[in-house]
């Protein structure tokens, strides 16, 4: 019954333990309102990107090969770039299947 109740509600976090693509060149987002002319710069977020590893999957959130997501915000525009970060362990997983 305690492993019952433990699952319950996980397929909700299902979409967080997806892998997605790099996007390695800058692409344009829309932006909704206005953004002040004096804030400029760039937005840095670390997450998870990346769940499969040849035929082994991995369905925990700390589990995921490490993305680097860039927000640059400029003259009122933002562009969005991403790429994974480069370890010891992905090389690893991803080259020797460990």
């Amino acid at each position: 019954i305690q492993l019952i109740f433990l699952l319950t509600g996980l397929e909700n976090i299902s979409p967080l333990v997806k892998s997605v693509e790099e996007t390695l060149e800058p692409i344009s987002t829309e932006v909704q309102g206005t953004i002040p002319t004096w804030i400029n710069g760039n937005l840095l977020r670390n997450g998870p990107g990346k769940f499969e590893f040849g035929n082994t999957h991995y369905n925990h959130w700390f589990d995921g090969m490490a993305m680097l997501h860039q927000f640059k915000i400029e003259e009122g525009r933002v562009t969005y770039k991403s790429r994974f970060l480069q370890s010891d362990q992905t090389f690893k997983k991803c080259y020797c299947n460990v």
